[in-house]
């Protein structure tokens, strides 16, 4: 059943005339109780409105109207007429009483539903006394006129009754014409009463749609995903206590929004409050400006989210703040990816610079190589210093293990991409790795069968288990389980997983574990390069490599390779160990910017029969090639300053078409070089080399 229409929210007083003073004008609601209290009823009655308010009407009538029912009677006449009018006596505050005339008038909404009662009363208790004067006088008068008419003619008699009457009746048209002018009047007072109820629906109407507008508001904030707090405007002590918290408070922090009114805000969300943000953020609020910032909540559940706030002043009409509105994001994940990229970009410089390294020492190790190949050809075979250039070829051979793993960590190192299967590659380098764990710690492989193919370098493959591995073995000292899986992935890729029951690892090392040269070894018992090498080899077939640990629940790493769309073309060998190296006077235009580097290879060259000419970079190869009738084969450096290899041979082919190409490199990380290493006619061979390759290189290339 819906609620009866009532006067609640009305402003009544609107509806009266507060500032007429002869009439007593007040509001009942519709069962009689009065709602309004004007001055002019507060003089006429004698309650003032704080005594009446509330009170039922029949408090106004005389014991025997009240026990005659007729303040009901005139209310129900007014709510089924409209109007009900009547004049009697009526009481004041003191008790005493007054002759009143009453009208009192329906009030009804705008759905025509009876909402209250006007009730208008006049005092008429002087004017009824005057009348009721004027009749005694007319009946003493007439009595004495009749005493008189006993002595005098009944024409005398008669003329002075009608004298009087006529005087009576001029009193009773000056008192008709005084009630017309106050009807009149009162006419007037109901017009702009009607007037300012016009004013008071239009108010009301206003009001309902401002209401509309604030339900919308609540609505979109309590559904909103972002926190939205209001607190006060206190900066000091514990600060700002919420009075205020949508449901999206409770689904960031975990808290319920309801346990947070009242409270600090400070306390709720672990604010430091003498921490600079903070500092700075009660400044600006202090200055009345917003102020915004990150924090490290803690939430109930133990989690620490990172939550970005937004904090704004609220002020109130004399312009001082009042409020503090809080908006509230989580935003754990952009901080995850953007310290993702930060890292990403991080390990892209590194790499770039360990590539760079790489690059340097390998151009002095072929040249350390070189030289020690031009030693032992000159020392006997039983001369004992023969043994110093075997330990130097030796030393060589191991900082070329160094630089390689630089250049798998880079992205540079040479690598024969292939279609492989993880599970054949698991199985090939089992008994590999049983010797290198030891036998205090169980490998245990799952090799799914029918795996999809992944684009990979098999060596480097290799060297991927083996640093991981390693690295597991140094994790479990006491000894352990090792296991290593392989699975189809979801996307048509597959996934390598290495789990170790080791020691595990914090949050911190775990931030830096792929960066080359980080170990928690001992000082001479780890390079820091073999995760960082497993990272660059990962990275370089378009993998990704995660880890899962935590100080003693050991640690998971999981490599994910992607789909292969298509296999590689086969990549052209330049090592062949064994292969002829006798040069038989070919021409060799060699080009190298290490000027070192360039002298070892042409000596080599020439002791191994070629004829040489060589030049720093391409722009001095072409000047001497124009010079040349007859180039047989270009040895050529891949990056160099002003011209790449490629643009030099290219240029060179343009003279001599059946130009064979020997690329040299060690730092080889790009598409380019991929590309070039692969065109026709061209062979690649990496660095370090030592003569004896490099001549057997220019054989093989020229034979080809």
């Amino acid at each position: 059943m819906p609620p009866h229409p009532s006067l609640a929210g009305h402003d009544l007083n609107a509806l009266l005339v507060e500032h007429v003073a002869d009439y007593a004008i007040y509001a009942l609601d519709r069962e009689g109780r009065v709602r309004s209290w004007t001055a002019g009823a507060a003089r006429l009655k004698g309650w003032t409105e704080a005594e009446i308010l509330g009170a039922h009407v029949s408090r106004f009538y005389t014991p025997e109207d009240v026990a005659a029912g007729v303040p009901e009677r005139l209310l129900a006449a007014a709510a089924d007429q409209g109007r009900a009018e009547c004049q009697g006596w009526r009481v004041r505050r003191d008790g005493s009483r007054f002759w009143a005339d009453v009208v009192i008038t329906a009030l009804r909404d705008e759905s025509g539903a009876l909402i209250g009662f006007a009730k208008l009363t006049r005092d008429l208790t002087e004017r009824r006394a005057r009348e009721e004067q004027a009749l005694a006088d007319a009946r003493r008068i007439a009595t004495e006129a009749a005493a008189r008419q006993a002595a005098e003619t009944r024409l005398g008699e008669m003329r002075d009754v009608q004298e009087e009457l006529e005087r009576q009746t001029e009193q009773l048209e000056e008192q008709a014409q005084e009630l017309e002018e106050q009807a009149q009047e009162l006419e007037l007072q109901v017009a702009e009463a009607r007037e300012l109820a016009l004013a008071n629906e239009r108010l009301l109407v206003e009001a309902q749609e401002a209401a509309a507008r604030l339900s919308l508001l609540d609505l979109a904030v309590q559904a909103t995903s972002e926190a939205v707090i209001i607190t006060t405007a206190e900066l000091s002590g514990a600060g700002p206590r919420v009075v205020f918290a949508n449901p999206a408070y409770g689904a960031i922090t975990q808290q319920r929004a309801q346990d947070a009114i009242g409270r600090p805000l400070r306390a709720l969300l672990g604010i430091d409050a003498a921490s600079p943000d903070t500092r700075r953020s009660q400044e600006r609020l202090a200055a009345g400006e917003p102020a915004r910032g990150v924090l490290q909540v803690v939430r109930a559940d133990g989690e620490r989210r990172a939550v970005e706030y937004r904090s704004a002043p609220v002020r109130g009409p004399g312009g001082g703040m009042e409020y503090l509105a809080v908006v509230m994001s989580d935003v754990t994940e952009r901080v995850r990816l953007e310290e993702q990229y930060r890292q990403a970009q991080k390990m892209e410089a590194l790499g770039q610079l360990a590539g760079g390294i790489a690059h340097d020492f390998n151009n002095v190790l072929t040249v350390i190589g070189a030289s020690a190949t031009f030693l032992a050809q000159a020392i006997p075979p039983d001369d004992p210093r023969r043994a110093d250039v075997d330990e130097i070829r030796g030393a060589i051979e191991r900082a070329s293990g160094l630089t390689r793993q630089l250049l798998a960590f880079s992205r540079h190192q040479p690598f024969a991409a292939c279609a492989l299967d993880l599970s054949d590659v698991v199985l090939a380098a089992e008994k590999l790795l049983r010797r290198v764990l030891g036998e205090n710690i169980e490998l245990v492989t799952h090799a799914a069968p029918s795996l999809p193919p992944v684009l990979a370098d098999r060596g480097q493959l290799e060297q991927v288990l083996l640093n991981l591995a390693v690295n597991a073995r140094d994790a479990m000292p006491d000894g352990g389980r090792l296991e290593i899986a392989t699975a189809a992935a979801a996307d048509g890729g597959a996934t390598l997983t290495v789990r170790d029951t080791g020691v595990g690892m914090s949050a911190e090392t775990q931030s830096r574990i792929f960066d080359p040269f980080f170990t928690t070894k001992e000082l001479g018992k780890g390079t820091g390069l073999g995760l960082s090498t497993v990272y660059g080899i990962v990275g370089r077939v378009g993998a990704t490599i995660a880890v899962e640990s935590a100080p003693g629940r050991g640690a998971t790493f999981t490599v994910r390779f992607p789909r292969m769309d298509e296999p590689p073309s086969e990549a052209p060998e330049a090592r062949r160990a064994g292969a002829e190296s006798a040069g038989r006077g070919e021409a060799v235009l060699l080009v190298e910017d290490d000027d070192a580097l360039r002298r070892v290879a042409a000596r080599a060259l020439l002791a191994a029969g070629y004829r040489v000419v060589d030049a720093p970079d391409g722009a001095v190869a072409l000047e001497l090639a124009a010079q040349l009738s007859r180039v047989d084969l270009l040895a050529t450096d891949v990056i160099m300053p002003n011209m790449r290899g490629s643009v030099l041979a290219a240029r060179m082919r343009e003279r001599f078409p059946a130009l064979r190409v020997l690329y040299m490199s060690g730092y080889t990380g790009d598409v380019e070089v991929e590309r070039e290493r692969r065109e026709a006619g061209t062979s690649f061979l990496e660095k370090p080399y030592d003569g004896d390759t490099l001549a057997r290189a220019a054989r093989a290339l020229l034979d080809a």
